[in-house]
């Protein structure tokens, strides 16, 4: 349909070119296809439109000329991913998207590209709203900001994404979600979801040994 050749290449490595059949990455291919319907502009006369019984399976669009995909409000793990991040800095844009920037580096460093947060692209965004445990609510982006608010449980609750945190609660109402990396590359879910897996893997790895330990310890005469 868009002519890239099915090398195993997926979300969790789109950013890569590697090479093979296909030219460029995926990502450029699904921006490609977006822009003008295939996976490289050479491909267009081979091309096909999807058949009745090919259903779009995830929506996906085009943000400062990158291929993003959206994620519907209904749909919180990527704020759970991002467990223990700080919001470092909010952004809105003339056409109603707000951007999070969650600050967290010990996801953020396990990705080749340097950074220290991601981006959270909020499509028509109409609530965001934090009310600290010990102050009065705001919806000034600066000041939530300033708040540095921390991101510990997300979930859907009366038509808003409600963040729980350890110094107040983020409520936010929006349409779809996309996920960037904080230069504005794009971010599968998939990639996080993996890298955040491996990251708890490893932690509760090092968490039993150290128990381990203590035990070793404890039982030694």
């Amino acid at each position: 349909m868009c002519f890239w050749e099915d090398d195993g290449q997926d979300d969790v490595d789109a950013h890569l070119d590697r090479g093979g059949p296909n030219r460029g990455s995926l990502w450029q291919a699904r921006a490609n296809y977006l822009r003008f319907g295939a996976c490289e502009e050479v491909a267009k006369q081979h091309v096909r439109g999807p058949l009745l019984d090919e259903p779009e399976a995830r929506q996906w669009s085009l943000l400062d000329d990158v291929a993003v995909e959206r994620i519907p409000s209904s749909n919180v793990s990527a704020w759970n991913l991002l467990h223990d991040g700080t919001v470092a800095g909010i952004e809105r844009s003339s056409d109603g998207r707000v951007s999070v920037i969650v600050d967290i580096p010990y996801l953020r460093t396990r990705f080749a590209v340097p950074g220290t947060a991601f981006r959270l692209e909020l499509f028509d965004c109409s609530r965001l709203e934090f009310t600290p445990y010990d102050r009065a609510a705001t919806s000034s982006l600066d000041e939530i900001a300033q708040a540095e608010a921390d991101i510990l449980e997300a979930r859907n609750e009366e038509s808003s994404v409600v963040v729980w945190g350890s110094t107040g609660v983020l409520k936010v109402r929006y349409q779809d979600l996309s996920l960037r990396f904080d230069d504005g590359a794009p971010l599968a879910h998939a990639a996080l979801e993996e890298c955040a897996r491996t990251y708890w893997d490893e932690w509760a790895r090092g968490a039993a040994r150290l128990q381990h330990g203590k035990k070793k310890e404890e039982d030694a005469p």
